[in-house]
């Protein structure tokens, strides 16, 4: 890894109630692994009593499903290396998981409007060639949201 700091962000993906949303991704290039030091997202926001939303980190076969690329930035633009991580947001069709279980991460946020929610990783690697997903689940009884937010990530 060559410490080169990048994030790759995503706007505005719907969830749907009742199920597991796939929010966005992070894919590592085939020649380097890539570390997510923290993911960040917040919604467009729903009243203070509805019910929290689940969040999962799950590996997924790489570029399966059919999603929006997202190019990532490079937080010192200073720096004349191109980063080589990239990412995917807003699946129209599912990708598939990669069989490994259980998920690498698994929390609840609310999805309160105004309010950004911070996941903090120590440890949290993309092996050499494969692919990282977000997944939201939207309660049964809940509102769907709009997600916005980023992967921050080095590579």
């Amino acid at each position: 890894m060559a410490g080169t700091e990048t994030h790759i962000g995503f706007d505005d993906v719907q969830t749907t109630v009742g199920s597991w949303s796939k929010i966005a991704s992070v894919k590592s290039p085939t020649n380097q692994m890539t570390r997510i030091k923290r993911l960040v997202v917040a919604s467009n926001g729903v009243s203070g009593e509805a019910e929290a939303l689940k969040m999962r980190l799950t590996r997924i076969v790489k570029d399966s499903g059919t999603a929006s690329a997202v190019v990532a930035q490079k937080t010192n633009d200073g720096l004349t290396v191109t980063p080589q991580v990239a990412g995917r947001h807003t699946f129209t069709a599912n990708p598939t998981e990669d069989g490994t279980s259980p998920y690498l991460a698994q929390d609840k946020f609310h999805p309160q409007g105004g309010v950004s929610h911070v996941f903090e990783f120590d440890n949290l690697f993309v092996k050499e060639g494969k692919e990282l997903m977000l997944e939201v689940f939207t309660p049964t009884g809940g509102s769907a949201v709009k997600l916005s937010g980023h992967f921050a990530c080095e590579e």
